[in-house]
C-alpha cells in the first residue's frame, strides 16, 4: 500500500501546477538579488569621491551562484512565501487523503486487510515519503540550475546572510535550514490526516495547514502584545521563527535558550498534537472503522 500511495502522490498533475506556483518566489528572489548586484555595479561605474572602490568590487565579485541560493533561503519574504505556498499545495493535494479514504469505501476494504493502525501508518509514512522527495528534488534541480547559470561558482563569499560561518559549516547550516523545513511541512501534514475525527469536511481539512500557519501569527500579534513573556511564549508557536531559527541563531544576539526554543518549541508541540490525535484515531476507529 505504501507504494501505491506514494506513487499515486507522485505521479499526480497537481505536482506540475505546484512546481510552478513555488518558483514565483524563487524567481522574485533571484531577480531581486540581481538588481542589487546592478546597483552596486552602477556605483563602480559612477563613483563617488568618497566611495571605497576596493570593498565595493569586493562586494561585486562575491555575487556568484550560491549568492542567489543564500538570498533566497534566508530571506523572510520570499521563502516565507515559498514554504506558504508548498502548505497551500501539500494541503490540497494529500490533506483530505484519510477523508477520502473513509467516505469512498476504499479505507473499509484497505483497513480489512491490514488494520487501522498498520493502514494509518502507511498512510503517514507514504506522505511524509512524498514530501521528502518533492523538496530535496526542487532543492537539487534547483542547486544545479544555479550552479550552471551562476558561473559555476558556488564558493563562500563575504556578502553571504550567515555572518561569520564559512566553508563547510555554512554548507551544513544550509542543509540543516532545508531539514527544518521538511521536519516542519511532515509535522504538518501529519496532523492535517489525522484530523479526520474532528473535521468532517475535505476543504477545511484542505485549509489545515495554513491554518496551522496563520493562527499562531494572530496570536502572537495580538496576545503576544499584551505582556513580554506573552509575546516570548507565543513567538515560539509561530512558524516564521522556526522556520528562520538557523538564520536568527547565527545572526542575532538573544540568549542561547531562546535561540535553542525557537527550534525545538514548535515541532515539539506538533509532535505532542500528532500523539494525541494519533490515541484519538485509533481509538475512534480501530474497531468501528468499518461500518
Amino acid at each position: 500500500m505504501v507504494k501505491q500511495e506514494y506513487l499515486r502522490y507522485i505521479k499526480s498533475k497537481v505536482n506540475l501546477l505546484l512546481l510552478f506556483l513555488i518558483t514565483i518566489p524563487v524567481l522574485m528572489s533571484y531577480f531581486t538579488t540581481y538588481l542589487d548586484k546592478q546597483e552596486w555595479i552602477n556605483l563602480l561605474h559612477s563613483p563617488a569621491p568618497d566611495l571605497n572602490i576596493e570593498k565595493v568590487n569586493e562586494i561585486v565579485n562575491g555575487y556568484n551562484g550560491m549568492s542567489y541560493i543564500d538570498t533566497f533561503i534566508f530571506s523572510n519574504d520570499f521563502y516565507l512565501i515559498f514554504v506558504i505556498i508548498l502548505l497551500f499545495g501539500f494541503g490540497i493535494h494529500i490533506g483530505p487523503v484519510t477523508f477520502k479514504h473513509l467516505e469512498s469505501g476504499y479505507g473499509s476494504l484497505i483497513v480489512t486487510k491490514l488494520g487501522y493502525q498498520k493502514y494509518m501508518m502507511n498512510v503517514i509514512f507514504a506522505q511524509s515519503m512524498y514530501i521528502v522527495t518533492f523538496v530535496i528534488s526542487y532543492f537539487f534541480l534547483l542547486f544545479v540550475i544555479t550552479y550552471i547559470f551562476g558561473g559555476g561558482d558556488f564558493s563562500i563569499k563575504t556578502n553571504l546572510h550567515l555572518i561569520d560561518v564559512q566553508g563547510g559549516r555554512y554548507f551544513l547550516a544550509l542543509i540543516s535550514h532545508i531539514v527544518l523545513l521538511i521536519i516542519y511541512l511532515i509535522f504538518v501534514s501529519i496532523v492535517t490526516s489525522l484530523s479526520t475525527p474532528y473535521l468532517k469536511n475535505q476543504y477545511i481539512l484542505q485549509i489545515i495547514p495554513l491554518c496551522i500557519y496563520f493562527l499562531p501569527l494572530l496570536i502572537a500579534s495580538t496576545i503576544g502584545n499584551i505582556t513580554e513573556f506573552l509575546g516570548k511564549s507565543t513567538g515560539f508557536l509561530v512558524s516564521d521563527d522556526y522556520l528562520l531559527s538557523l538564520y536568527f541563531y547565527y545572526n542575532s544576539s538573544i540568549p542561547i535558550l531562546e535561540k535553542v526554543l525557537s527550534i525545538v518549541a514548535l515541532p515539539s508541540i506538533l509532535l505532542l498534537m500528532i500523539l494525541f490525535l494519533t490515541h484519538v484515531n485509533i481509538k475512534l476507529y480501530k474497531r468501528d472503522y468499518i461500518k
